[in-house]
């Protein structure tokens, strides 16, 4: 519904709600002056400003310039949504369908339905306030009945992956934190007169207090390097513990066990196995042509080690 916004010849008085006001990207003072300029040489708002509950949900700059120009007429259009976390999901999709804005303004918009959705009372009972919706919020403030996840939700009424939607939720967060250090950063960064990755920015939301603080610090005096490094510490790495030498007494205990695994296996085939082919000329025959291809095979080994103890070298 569209009504006068001017009406017995006073300005309609509407209301400013802070929580609402600070979801939109602000105009800087040129944008401002610019909008104010159009205005009052066109003599009216052509846009209706548009409130739910008597609140603006859009136009809060325009009706700054009429509460300065009153004579200027205007005109209000009436929104109906089933709780203030739908309005504030119109209120980002409108902006992002209107507005030339910054990436991360855009991001920021993305991260603020997130939330809303989170929080809409569209979500099912079971889930209120959790990641799972029964219902989307369309551009018209209808509601359109859906089950899914409300990343999915967001993702599909933005354009965007689902893995983008969480990413901007994370660095407005991270955007708050760094508010709450230091009033007016959030604005600075997202007019784009301070500049950080905005991965860096996400990272602040989890860091301890100390290091939110300086890595707030860095980012506004321009130095994203130590924020990094401030937010994304290098492990320290201990330096690797070199194996002990092999020892003599080791070495010996290689030869004892591989002795040891020969013994047992002539046991097993000519003592418990196969005793009987001894009992025969040719089972004898067989074994002692083998065992003295073994005692060739001891014999090199003790040969190699005189030779070593002689020369240096086993050549």
């Amino acid at each position: 519904m569209v009504r006068d916004g001017i009406q017995g010849g006073k300005v309609r008085q509407l209301n400013i709600d802070p929580e609402f006001r600070d979801k939109i990207p602000p105009l800087s003072a040129d944008e401002f002056s610019k909008l104010e300029e159009n205005i009052v040489a066109d003599g009216e708002v052509r846009e209706p400003l548009v409130v739910w509950h008597n609140t603006i949900i859009d136009g809060h700059h325009r009706y700054k310039i009429i509460q300065k120009h009153p004579e200027i007429p205007f005109r209000v259009k009436q929104m109906d949504f089933p709780d203030k976390w739908a309005a504030i999901v119109w209120m980002c999709r409108n902006q992002l369908g209107r507005r030339n804005i910054t990436d991360e303004q855009k991001t920021t918009l993305i991260g603020e339905a997130y939330k809303a959705q989170k929080m809409s009372m569209g979500a099912s009972d079971g889930f209120r306030g959790n990641q799972y919706t029964k219902t989307e919020v369309s551009l018209q403030s209808e509601d359109l009945p859906k089950q899914g996840k409300t990343k999915d939700v967001i993702a599909k009424q933005f354009g965007v992956g689902g893995s983008t939607v969480e990413r901007a939720e994370h660095f407005v967060d991270g955007l708050n934190e760094a508010e709450k250090i230091s009033p007016g950063i959030k604005e600075a960064v997202l007019s784009g007169s301070v500049k950080a990755p905005r991965s860096v920015i996400s990272e602040i939301r989890n860091a301890p207090e100390e290091k939110k603080r300086e890595a707030v610090e860095a980012i506004k005096n321009g130095d994203t390097d130590t924020a990094k490094a401030i937010l994304r510490p290098i492990p320290k790495v201990e330096p690797e513990v070199p194996p002990a030498p092999f020892t003599v007494s080791e070495f010996q205990e290689l030869i004892h066990t591989a002795i040891k695994a020969l013994d047992a296996s002539l046991k097993q085939h000519m003592v418990l196995v196969h005793r009987e082919m001894l009992d025969i000329p040719a089972g004898r025959d067989a074994a002692m042509k083998e065992l003295d291809r073994g005692v060739e095979v001891i014999e090199k080994y003790k040969n190699m080690v005189r030779m070593v103890r002689e020369n240096g070298t086993e050549n």
